[in-house]
């Protein structure tokens, strides 16, 4: 049985994959990962701005209660006790101005105020 030259070489270049199939998967990948990326980094930031809104949450509530104890108590002394406990994730500073906590870095989109 004699085999053309052609179907010799067909045969012999079956064994593994072209340069062109490599770099064309190898460009999908990178594609597919920088979207992951990207899609983890907004979940990262989005979370980052809810535990801030969360601990402005929480020195709010301990400000208010300690109002009760010591109602003169000066908002610098007080933002400064508990900066070392409750802080941003992001390093954004903490300031008190009537009553509501803000952050430098975050801006404050809920309605949540203490009354």
């Amino acid at each position: 049985m004699r085999h053309s030259l052609s179907q010799k070489k067909f045969v012999s270049n079956n064994n593994g994959f072209t340069l062109i199939e490599l770099v064309i998967v190898t460009t999908l990948l990178g594609v597919l990962s920088l979207s992951a990326l990207s899609s983890l980094k907004a979940f990262k930031d989005n979370s980052e701005a809810t535990i801030c809104e969360v601990n402005r949450r929480q020195l709010e509530l301990i400000y208010q209660t300690e109002l009760l104890v010591q109602p003169e108590l000066d908002s610098t002394t007080f933002i400064l006790k508990y900066s070392k406990e409750i802080f941003c994730p992001r390093g954004g500073g903490y300031s008190l101005l009537n009553d509501r906590v803000t952050c430098s870095l975050h801006e404050d989109k809920s309605s949540y105020h203490i009354e």
